[in-house]
């Protein structure tokens, strides 16, 4: 609602009421690092690492802070350690998702969706991300297009799909079906994947992807 003040005076109040609780502390820190206040989360995630320096938040905010200043290898230990203490974290497995995708490290990005998948069974984005990857993958040697249309599938209908994962999810089940010589579902999917990007206004440049897409399908 955009009470700033009064969400800070809420926190302010639960942390003097429960100062060494670690969980309380843990998600209050979160919460000032959402607000954009990361001098104030930096203090309590000092607080937190002499209260309780394994917490997975602890680990987690210490992965954020890492892979801010560049030092991912370390964020990417921070964040495994703090998925095994808490595996079903989805900000956790978004961020080590996203660093093993812009580090192009495939492998461990692949392995890393899976074993998300096994605590988030019908999760749409984790559905998404891993169609995609498996169907357009940079590096060919990973791609498997059956199971990455499967995946997409999935997160394609998937009533919980936002409008991006909707899309991407759409773009990447077209290329699969247009891969494996199914031109009549591939155009059927492109279209219906156009007419929400145009609905939810996706950027131009996007829209322009998904016209050619459509294009190359149609002269199959």
């Amino acid at each position: 609602m955009g009470e700033r003040e009064k969400s800070k005076e809420i926190l302010d109040a639960l942390v003097i009421e429960n100062w060494d609780n670690p969980d309380v502390l843990a998600k209050v820190m979160n919460l000032r690092y959402d607000l954009g206040e990361e001098e104030s989360a930096s203090a309590y995630l000092n607080m937190l690492k002499q209260l309780s320096p394994e917490h997975p938040n602890v680990l987690k905010m210490e992965g954020v802070l890492a892979e801010k200043t560049g030092n991912f290898q370390e964020a990417i230990a921070l964040y495994v350690a703090s998925m095994k203490k808490d595996p079903e974290d989805m900000s956790v497995i978004r961020n080590l998702a996203q660093v093993f995708y812009r580090q192009k490290m495939w492998d461990q990005y692949i392995g890393h969706l899976r074993t998300a998948l096994e605590h988030h069974p019908n999760d749409p984005y984790l559905l998404e991300r891993l169609g995609s990857i498996l169907v357009t993958c940079p590096d060919p040697a990973w791609r498997n297009t059956r199971e990455g249309r499967d995946y997409s599938e999935r997160a394609f209908i998937h009533t919980d799909s936002r409008s991006m994962t909707l899309v991407s999810a759409g773009r990447s089940l077209a290329l699969a079906y247009a891969e494996l010589g199914d031109k009549q579902n591939a155009w059927s999917v492109i279209n219906m994947t156009l007419n929400v990007a145009r609905r939810e206004n996706v950027s131009p440049g996007y829209q322009d992807e998904l016209t050619e897409i459509a294009r190359r399908i149609q002269a199959l």
